[in-house]
């Protein structure tokens, strides 16, 4: 592999072919001087998963030079070597910084921080790839608006039609269905490529290389279609739960008003968090059918496996970047939603066209970053488990 290939084998340890996918990609040769095979594999004279031996420096690891008292080498990993008296010598890990992460395990500040500096470092991919979905799903979302507006025709201010026993029943015909089905196809297809190619340039951002639309292309090359087919899956398992609660609820509609209430609200509560823990879980399940370009089924075994021991860490981390990214968007988003209502009473196109214009800037603002959160914090498990950073940075020193 050259410097200048825009793909690189991020490969999970123990694996040695890819996905089948028709891409007639070879993975890089072991390197028979004693270097590095696939990514996070150390081989030749290093020890479990970026753990230097033999008094080895590692990469990342900032400049080494032998102990001038003959104590062996200093910096590296934060590993504990033996000074000249006998005593342990424990030196403070150092790391290797060539992209917007160092290369060490994170953390919550520098993850944060760096999918901010994700965006930063490549917008025209950042923001380029999601603008056409925006516009896309803001179009979708301001002809159902401007739909549902004239419909209503404002009889919702009427007494007799607050009192109607189905007072939304008419605001729904074929038009507004077929609206609304094709917004949530949007969001379930092109969602998922929009975060394989931006999961594809923030792995790159992590070595300081920064890749054009067309070369992130030709490397999910026969990844989308997995890509779409594990949202899908993905987006089916986390509504499992409700699909269970909905067939209760059915089942104890003819129970007394006291008896509903009292097992609904309970069973909602483990509805949520079922599937907050399985949207946790799979999480990183488009950066292993992007990356690692695993099957599907396979991608889900690998990312369940992943989380597995850092559910909360996981949860917490990426709950605050949501947090986040819609307390940003809000900031814009908002005050474009009051104007929307107060244009309404005027003109329910420019309305309409206001809301579509929140819906822009929300989605450019949540996507990409959350995007980036969860492909940072991808790559920190994989840093801190499989010795990643080793292979990032030999990745990194050939690029430059």
């Amino acid at each position: 592999m050259t410097p200048d290939d825009p793909r690189q084998d991020w490969a999970a340890p123990g694996s040695s072919d890819s996905a089948p996918d028709g891409d007639n990609h070879t993975p890089e040769a072991p390197d028979q001087s004693g270097g590095h095979q696939g990514w996070g594999q150390p081989a030749g004279g290093h020890q479990g998963w970026g753990q230097p031996a033999g008094g080895q420096p590692g990469w990342g690891a900032g400049p080494q030079a032998p102990n001038p008292q003959g104590g062996g080498w200093e910096g590296g990993y934060g590993q504990t070597y033996q000074t000249p008296g006998g005593a342990p010598n424990f030196q403070p890990m150092q790391s290797h910084r060539p992209g917007i992460i160092p290369l060490r395990g994170l953390r919550l500040a520098e993850i944060l921080d760096g999918a901010f500096k994700a965006l930063r470092h490549n917008p025209k991919v950042m923001f380029g790839v999601t603008l056409p979905v925006a516009a896309a799903s803001a179009l979708l979302q301001a002809f159902l608006m401007l739909r549902l507006f004239e419909m209503m025709d404002y009889e919702y201010l009427n007494t007799d039609y607050l009192n109607d026993a189905d007072p939304f029943g008419a605001l729904v015909d074929d038009s507004t269905l077929w609206l609304a089905l094709i917004s949530v196809a949007l969001n379930m297809l092109a969602i998922p490529l929009v975060t394989g190619v931006l999961t594809v340039s923030v792995s790159r951002s992590t070595m300081g290389k920064k890749l054009s639309i067309g070369e992130i292309w030709r490397m999910i090359h026969g990844r989308k279609g997995a890509l779409i087919g594990a949202s899908l899956l993905s987006s089916l398992i986390a509504m499992t739960p409700f699909v269970a609660l909905f067939g209760v609820v059915v089942l104890i509609s003819g129970a007394s008003d006291g008896a509903f209430i009292a097992l609904f609200f309970p069973l909602l509560l483990v509805a949520v968090a079922a599937t907050v823990y399985l949207t946790t879980r799979l999480l990183f399940v488009p950066q292993v059918v992007v990356l690692e370009r695993q099957t599907v089924w396979a991608a889900f075994k690998r990312g369940w496996l992943l989380t597995r021991g850092s559910f909360w860490r996981v949860l917490g981390m990426y709950l605050l970047a949501s947090i986040i990214a819609m307390v940003v968007s809000s900031i814009v988003a908002t005050p474009l939603s009051f104007i929307a209502g107060l244009v309404a009473l005027a003109s329910t196109v420019a309305s309409a066209a206001l809301l579509g214009a929140t819906t822009v800037v929300t989605l450019l603002i949540t996507i990409p970053y959350s995007a980036a959160v969860a492909s940072i914090i991808y790559i920190d498990i994989r840093m801190r488990r499989e010795g990643l950073d080793i292979e990032l940075a030999r990745a990194a020193g050939e690029a430059a």
